[in-house]
């Protein structure tokens, strides 16, 4: 009988596979799918950044509220499952993505902000008029 491969993902009764991301401690449906949105905006945070940048003004506009509201989601889901914000979490676990997502969160909410600060700065320098 060959021996078993301690690099082989569990297998359970039911037959089915662990998933990496999966948690153990309970969790409601609707906030695991909160929290792996939160995390997914996370890590796209350059790619947001970029297509807001070179695509469309008004994005510029959006960056910085669209990841405060997802910044919000974050506390409040850090608030109701401290687990998730558990520093000795195993990597690339879900606890591990989401503490890591908030400083993510936070460097694209400061970009949109500059952003937005130097559009006010850029409108008002053309507004004010040249002395002749």
């Amino acid at each position: 009988m060959a021996a078993d491969n301690p690099y082989q993902p569990p297998v359970f009764a039911d037959g089915g596979m662990q998933a990496s991301s999966e948690v153990d401690f309970p969790i409601s449906p609707d906030d695991l799918k909160k929290a792996k949105a939160v995390i997914k905006e996370g890590d796209q945070f350059w790619v947001a950044i970029l297509a807001m940048i070179f695509c469309s003004a008004l994005g510029i506009l959006l960056l910085g509220p669209w990841y405060f509201v997802r910044y919000l989601q974050w506390k409040s889901l850090a608030a109701k499952y401290p687990q998730l914000i558990a520093s000795d979490s195993v990597r690339g676990s879900l606890p591990d993505k989401f503490l890591k997502a908030k400083l993510k969160l936070q460097i694209c909410m400061g970009i949109g902000v500059v952003l937005l600060l130097l559009i006010t700065a850029f409108i008002v320098f053309i507004m004010i008029p040249l002395p002749v």
